[in-house]
């Protein structure tokens, strides 16, 4: 298991990148940050949840709102048009983010 604690700026050892399900192959999936309304973040999850294999989800900041999508290689146009829809259905701010500093 990965310690919270463990740097993000770090690569992850190729041991802990398979056990967690992150490393297909040689590809490695995509760190995404979203920005959203608080009260959408549970909605969020259940919804990228339903799309099975399409990102795994981790709330990063429940103050800030801001959520971790980890997009395996081949995901990331399907995840950017569900953002897309998302933001467009909802008619709120729904930001997406490629490097967790911008998000700040």
């Amino acid at each position: 298991m990965v310690s919270k604690s463990y740097p993000h700026h770090l690569p992850l050892p190729p041991s802990l990148t398979k056990r967690r399900g992150l490393f297909w192959g040689n590809m490695r999936s995509h760190f995404w940050y979203v920005k959203l309304p608080r009260n959408k973040i549970a909605l969020f999850q259940w919804i990228v949840g339903s799309y099975d294999g399409l990102a795994q989800f981790r709330t990063v900041d429940r103050f800030q709102a801001i959520v971790e999508l980890m997009v395996p290689p081949g995901n990331e146009e399907d995840v950017k048009a569900l953002i897309k829809a998302l933001r467009e259905e909802w008619n709120l701010p729904l930001n997406l983010y490629f490097d967790r500093l911008d998000v700040t």
